[in-house]
């Protein structure tokens, strides 16, 4: 049932809660786009360090930004935001992904992270739940390079290019090739990717040439399949010396691994 809000309100609230007036609200069981908006500020505001005036007024605008962009998401499916904004558990990673773009600004982990929250609030799953939860924490660990990185493990170790493509030529020039151009990596990053419980390494190494004879059997007639791998796509070559001479090729994806992968690949430009 819905209960119409007279004008000319008055609320009082205690230390811990958060007043919304405004004319003609309809109330129901979930959080209009505004009450929402509130909910989520008042937690930075609430839990954020303090900081010197100008650092504040950065950081509050980041917040605030990524809070905007958290709510137009929600916003263009239902005018009425979950109610689940007001669980302990939620407001804990909101606040999480706040802080950290926060203090790094950085626009494309923003984008993440607000995907993230925009998955974490709307699934019934409680696996779902923890990995997203996960998946914050270890985003905000990462950089630019390690996601592009995690993003190519997972492009060519958890999707099966087949599904992808109709054979190996197409799926190295439209999947593996933008992402291979964009990588700048050195054995540290991918280090950091098991610190950041995005990866296990594992003893059996992963060949480029291993994963492509698995996927497209059918291409495979020579004794040198690396050499068709690079005929198909020469400047793929560059990828060949990067994953076989680097623990590249050992590095599987844990779960929360899994879930970033998959993000980036939705991302667009990143």
């Amino acid at each position: 049932m819905e209960k119409k809000v007279e004008t000319n309100q008055t609320q009082k609230s205690g230390s811990n809660s958060v007043n919304v007036q405004t004319q003609n609200l309809n109330i129901s069981n979930g959080l209009s786009y505004s009450e929402a908006k509130e909910v989520a500020q008042d937690v930075f505001d609430r839990n954020f360090y303090r900081l010197s005036n100008t650092a504040r007024e950065i950081a509050e605008n980041r917040a605030s930004e990524l809070v905007n962009d958290f709510l137009h998401n929600l916003h263009i499916n239902s005018p009425i935001i979950s109610g689940s904004i007001n669980d302990p558990d939620f407001q804990y990673v909101l606040f999480e992904a706040q802080k950290q773009y926060a203090r790094n600004g950085n626009v494309q982990i923003k984008e993440l992270l607000v995907n993230v929250l925009t998955k974490r609030i709307n699934t019934p799953s409680k696996l779902e739940i923890v990995i997203c939860n996960e998946a914050i924490n270890s985003i905000s660990k990462l950089t630019n390079n390690q996601l592009v990185a995690l993003e190519l493990i997972y492009t060519l170790t958890v999707q099966k290019p087949s599904d992808l493509a109709v054979n190996v030529k197409e799926h190295l020039i439209k999947y593996v090739l933008p992402i291979a151009n964009k990588i700048k990596i050195e054995t540290t990053d991918l280090e950091h990717l098991l610190y950041a419980s995005c990866c296990n390494k594992e003893s059996i190494k992963n060949h480029l040439a291993d994963i492509y004879q698995k996927a497209f059997p059918q291409e495979f007639t020579s004794h040198d399949p690396n050499g068709y791998i690079i005929l198909q796509c020469p400047d793929i070559g560059l990828l060949f010396p990067l994953w076989h001479s680097s623990i590249f090729c050992q590095l599987s994806l844990t779960s929360v691994g899994k879930y970033i992968g998959q993000l980036l690949s939705e991302t667009e430009n990143f």
